[in-house]
């Protein structure tokens, strides 16, 4: 759009964020220890009963998150409170290559 495009404006509707939903718990842990290993600021992660989402800006400022869900989590109801179940820290299953 070029330099003189106007920046956001509080005062408008627009774009929040993009989002990329990943396939799998582990991708989202393998993208979350990626881009922690390329020193990307991680703005927040967010976790509810059945999904975590990582949140961060991309050069130019645009919101992006990469997240996963369960939803069959969400489908047994246990969205109302608690915790995802999994953590974005724990350790990732090896592959076994046998």
């Amino acid at each position: 759009m070029g330099s003189e495009a106007p920046g956001p404006d509080e005062a408008r509707i627009g774009t929040n964020h993009f989002a990329w939903q990943m396939e799998t718990f582990d991708d989202l842990q393998a993208m979350y220890r990626h881009l922690q290993e390329k020193g990307v600021d991680i703005q927040r992660v967010r976790e509810n009963a059945f999904s975590v989402g990582v949140y961060l800006n991309d050069p130019d400022g645009n919101g992006i998150e990469v997240y996963y869900e369960d939803l069959e989590l969400y489908r047994r109801g246990l969205w109302e409170g608690g915790q995802f179940p999994r953590k974005l820290e724990e350790a990732i299953p090896s592959v076994s290559h046998s």
